[in-house]
């Protein structure tokens, strides 16, 4: 089967693999020092690609809950989907954003670089540009602005996103509690809102 390895919460890489050789190859990579002492993984996880069944997994912490970080943002996306497909959002519209709606995040995503630009911004943008952006390349302005786009007076975004992976899709050990505004800041100590002193602050991170 095609399957991925993970050490703790990253995806190292992706193998074809006999199901056989699971055992053998999940203590070669993760726990043989000899053959991997660069890793001393302290858990490990086997997941096939087509199903994301589990195969294998071992470990000290492999029942430790770890941030989600980035990941988070595939929840978002799905959330989104619902509401598209409710017809309450649609990919096509477009929508502003400007100076507070921008985040740091890599120099060159899609919308994050502009808040490495010390001139004012307010631009139109799709929505279908922001799903794009916000899954391929983890742009964090398009997923905190998306997040408030399916949220609503009566439930915020993080709590739209935490009904639909817990209560409707039944997936337990998951909390998102959040904007990515909030996790940001808290994670990097420093306000993220664009300002000539956090743009510098924000270059040295």
């Amino acid at each position: 089967c095609a399957c991925k390895i993970y050490f703790q919460s990253a995806i190292i890489g992706s193998m074809a693999i006999d199901r056989g050789e699971v055992m053998y190859n999940i203590k070669s990579i993760c726990f043989d020092n000899t053959q991997a002492s660069d890793f001393r993984a302290s858990s490990c996880m086997i997941v096939t690609n087509a199903h994301g069944k589990i195969l294998y997994e071992n470990g000290a912490n492999k029942d430790l809950k770890m941030p989600m970080a980035s990941t988070v943002k595939v929840a978002i996306a799905l959330a989104l989907a619902k509401q598209i497909t409710q017809g309450l959002l649609s990919l096509d519209t477009e929508y502003p954003l400007c100076d507070e709606d921008i985040l740091p995040g890599m120099p060159n995503n899609f919308l994050d670089k502009l808040f490495f630009n010390p001139n004012k911004t307010c631009i139109k943008v799709p929505l279908r540009d922001m799903l794009n952006n916000m899954i391929k390349t983890s742009d964090n302005t398009s997923a905190d602005y998306i997040l408030k786009l399916i949220g609503s007076p009566e439930i915020s975004g993080p709590e739209t996103v935490n009904k639909l992976i817990k209560d409707e899709l039944g997936i337990n050990g998951f909390n998102f509690e959040s904007s990515i505004r909030a996790l940001l800041s808290n994670y990097y100590q420093f306000p993220c809102i664009k300002t000539p002193e956090n743009i510098e602050t924000a270059k040295q991170v």
